[in-house]
């Protein structure tokens, strides 16, 4: 998933559009963006994310889920890397029902 900001500045999401501009993956008039898309380390990033507990003990990530929102966990966490704290999974079983 990608964005394209109003300034042409390309983001890996539109939640991640900061003044700051740390998530800017390139800005469209100093390269395609296909080029952008394959080549920025911002969506390298993206590309290789790995969450931390207690997704990595869930029984969906990596199956059903990558872990949630990456905005949201920055954004309450101050990490992309840290859980979804509006996880849904927390208020059902910690194991899928058995069919």
């Amino acid at each position: 998933m990608l964005n394209v900001g109003y300034d042409g500045c390309v983001y890996p999401c539109a939640f991640l559009i900061t003044p700051e501009r740390e998530f800017a993956a390139g800005h469209l008039r100093q390269a395609p963006l296909l080029t952008l898309w394959r080549e920025s380390p911002v969506f390298q990033i993206f590309r290789t994310l790995e969450k931390e507990a207690p997704c990595q003990g869930c029984f969906a990530y990596g199956k059903l889920c990558a872990g949630g929102c990456v905005a949201v966990s920055y954004f309450s966490a101050g990490r992309l890397t840290a859980a979804d704290s509006t996880c849904f999974l927390d208020c059902i079983s910690a194991e899928p029902a058995a069919t």
